[in-house]
């Protein structure tokens, strides 16, 4: 399932993002090597999104209709700063720039993995 999203998103060269993204998302372990999501997978980071007041946010990623962009500093407030630092430290990139692209492709990444505006097991 993986790689078949990173196809969809033709990431190239920001397969590592992408990887540790989806890993994040799907609750395993890292694909760089780290530790078990502490987010709960996907359904975990929904849950986060909508504790933070961004329900409307993170629904129209999982309904159907266009996604609605999300902020870097959202993206910082809700998966926290912790993970964020994590997530760069294994990419080799600053905290800024890992919520930059998160704000960039998450959107896209969840509504892919929630077709038919269902969560994965729900």
């Amino acid at each position: 399932m993986l790689e078949k999203l990173l196809g969809l998103f033709g990431l190239g060269e920001r397969a590592g993002i992408a990887r540790l993204v989806m890993s994040y998302l799907m609750g395993g372990k890292s694909a760089a090597g780290g530790g078990e999501s502490p987010a709960g997978g996907l359904g975990g980071l929904v849950d986060k999104f909508k504790g933070a007041g961004l329900g409307g946010l993170v629904q129209s990623w999982i309904g159907a209709g266009p996604n609605q962009a999300v902020s870097s500093d959202q993206v910082k407030q809700v998966v926290g700063g912790d993970k964020l630092s994590e997530m760069a430290a294994k990419l080799g990139i600053p905290v800024d720039q890992v919520a930059g692209k998160l704000a960039k492709y998450l959107p896209g990444i969840i509504d892919k993995m929630t077709p038919g505006g269902k969560l994965p097991g729900a």
